[in-house]
């Protein structure tokens, strides 16, 4: 067993609950294997959250105790989904869920599993 579980997502997340159903499988299978750690690849996905359905998706995360389970999330990215990113980091580190975004796969594994 590895120390992270590498998920990608592909096609098309143009609303919450296509984000919701993801982030629930993912962490299905990240309970399962008892891994902390997850690095998510989105470079091959089309992103169209508006920022209210990203502030909402923070919401819904907060309220689900996803956010106290200690993981650590990386998100690797497309450079065109760079904004998108940032307006959602905001909403939901107030909310008490962080996690970090790449553009760069090296970069993204060394903050993932640095101690």
């Amino acid at each position: 067993m590895g120390d992270h579980l590498c998920v990608t997502v592909q096609g098309v997340i143009s609303k919450k609950d296509d984000a919701l159903e993801f982030g629930i499988s993912f962490r299905q299978k990240a309970e399962e294997l008892g891994l902390k750690r997850i690095l998510i690849d989105c470079r091959q996905a089309r992103i169209e959250l508006s920022y209210f359905e990203s502030v909402q998706l923070a919401k819904h995360i907060e309220s689900s105790g996803f956010i106290f389970q200690g993981n650590r999330i990386a998100h690797l990215i497309a450079p065109e989904q760079v904004r998108l990113f940032a307006d959602y980091k905001t909403p939901a580190a107030n909310r008490g869920f962080f996690f970090e975004f790449f553009t760069d796969q090296d970069k993204a594994l060394a903050w993932l599993l640095k101690d």
